[in-house]
C-alpha cells in the first residue's frame, strides 16, 4: 500500500475560501465521487464498504478534535486548538487514496488541495492534519489483513468474504431461510411477483411503477447523497454528523456483508433507517429524499418526502416487488439481517460520553 503525506498538500502562508457548512457532509460528497467516479465504477457494497472505513476514520478524528463519542479504531490525543477541518479531510482523503487509482487519484488530490485553500492556516491546521492522519492510519491498520471489497469490480463478488466491521463473523445474524416451495407463503409471493412485476402488468398503477423507479439507483449513492440531505436539513453540528454517519454507514456495510440470500436492498435499507430512527430516538423523522433522473431516465417524480420511517420503509419493500428484483420472503429476511446488525451496531459501538 502506497503511503503519502497529506502535509506536503498544507501550503503555509495562504489562506482558506469559505468554509462549507460541515466538514464531514462535504468530504463524504468528495469520497463518493472519488469512489464511484470511474466511467466503469465498483459494486455498490463494494462502494459502502469503503465508504465505512473512510467514515470510521473520520469519526475517530473528530471524537479526538471534539469528543462526543467512544472512538471506533483508536483513541487519538489531539493538541487544544486542533483543526476539525484539516482533521476530517485529512482522515477522508487518507483512508480513500490507497483504494482507488488512476485519474481519479489526481482528482480527489485537487480536491484536498484546495479545502485547505478554505481554512486558515496556521497550527491548529498543522495539527488537524496530524489528528486526520492518525485516525487513518489506525484505520487502514485495523482492515490491513482482512479482504477488502475489488474496486475493479462491477459487481459484488465475494463481498460475504469480507470481515465485518462489528459482527463476531457474518452469519450471526442470517434466518433460517426461505419458505418451503410447497408453503402457501411461498405460493402467494410467487404469485404477487407474477402478476405485478412484469413490464405490461395491468394491475400496477403508475404511480407503483414510478415508485419502482425510484428505488432503482445505485444505493450507494442514493443514500448517501439522502443521507447527508438528512444532516444537513437537520443542522446537525460535525461531531453529531460524524457520529451519524458512522452508525449508518457501519450498520449498512456490516447488513450487506451479512446478507446471503435474501433483498440486499431490503437489508441495507432497513440497517440505514433503524440506524437513523435509534440516532433520533424516533421513528417520526420528516425526510426528503431525491433519486437521480439522470441516473434512472424512465423516473417521473425524481422526490418524496416521508413522515414515518415505518412508511419508508414499507415503500422500499412494496418497490422491490413492483419492480421485479425480489419477492417478499427475501425482503423480509433481509430486512431482518438489517435491523439485527443496526441494533447491535447501536448498542455497542459509539455510543455517547460526556
Amino acid at each position: 500500500m502506497r503511503t503519502f503525506s497529506a502535509l506536503v498538500l498544507v501550503s503555509r502562508g495562504r489562506a482558506i475560501a469559505d468554509p462549507v457548512a460541515n466538514a464531514v457532509i462535504e468530504w463524504s460528497g468528495i469520497v463518493q465521487r472519488a469512489i464511484y467516479g470511474p466511467a466503469t465504477p465498483p459494486s455498490a457494497g463494494a462502494s459502502e464498504i469503503l465508504h465505512t472505513m473512510v467514515h470510521l476514520a473520520v469519526h475517530d478524528a473528530v471524537v479526538a478534535v471534539d469528543g462526543g463519542s467512544r472512538p471506533f479504531a483508536a483513541r487519538i490525543a489531539a493538541k487544544p486548538g486542533s483543526e476539525v477541518r484539516a482533521a476530517v479531510a485529512t482522515a477522508a482523503y487518507l483512508t480513500v487514496r490507497p483504494c482507488i487509482a488512476g485519474a481519479d487519484l489526481t482528482t480527489l488530490d485537487q480536491a484536498y488541495a484546495t479545502y485547505f485553500a478554505g481554512i486558515p492556516t496556521g497550527d491548529g491546521v498543522t495539527d488537524g492534519v496530524r489528528v486526520g492522519q492518525q485516525a487513518a492510519a489506525a484505520m487502514l491498520a485495523l482492515r490491513a489483513n482482512d479482504a477488502l471489497p475489488d474496486m475493479s469490480q462491477p459487481a459484488d463478488v465475494n463481498v460475504g468474504a469480507i470481515k465485518p466491521f462489528t459482527l463476531e463473523h457474518a452469519a450471526v445474524f442470517r434466518p433460517v431461510g426461505p419458505n418451503a416451495l410447497d408453503s402457501r407463503t411461498y405460493a402467494r409471493d410467487v404469485a404477487e411477483a407474477r402478476d405485478l412485476d412484469v413490464a405490461a402488468s395491468t394491475l400496477r398503477s403508475a404511480e407503483q411503477t414510478d415508485i419502482a423507479w425510484f428505488w432503482a439507483e445505485n444505493p450507494y449513492v442514493h443514500w448517501n447523497r439522502n443521507l447527508m440531505a438528512l444532516a444537513q436539513s437537520k443542522e446537525l453540528s460535525v461531531r453529531d454528523i460524524a457520529r451519524l454517519f458512522a452508525i449508518v454507514h457501519t450498520a449498512a456495510s456490516d447488513a450487506i456483508i451479512a446478507g446471503e440470500y435474501p433483498s440486499g436492498q431490503g437489508s441495507w435499507s432497513t440497517a440505514v433507517i433503524a440506524s437513523v430512527a435509534a440516532f433520533f430516538g424516533t421513528l417520526h423523522v420528516d425526510w426528503t429524499l431525491t433519486t437521480s433522473k439522470a441516473a434512472v431516465p424512465a423516473l417521473v417524480k425524481t422526490e418524496r418526502r416521508y413522515r414515518n420511517l415505518l412508511e419508508l420503509l414499507a415503500e422500499i419493500g412494496n418497490a422491490q416487488v413492483w419492480g421485479g428484483l425480489h419477492r417478499r420472503y427475501a425482503l423480509r429476511d433481509g430486512a431482518l439481517i438489517g435491523g439485527r446488525v443496526a441494533a447491535h451496531v447501536q448498542w455497542h459501538h459509539f455510543q455517547p460520553t460526556r
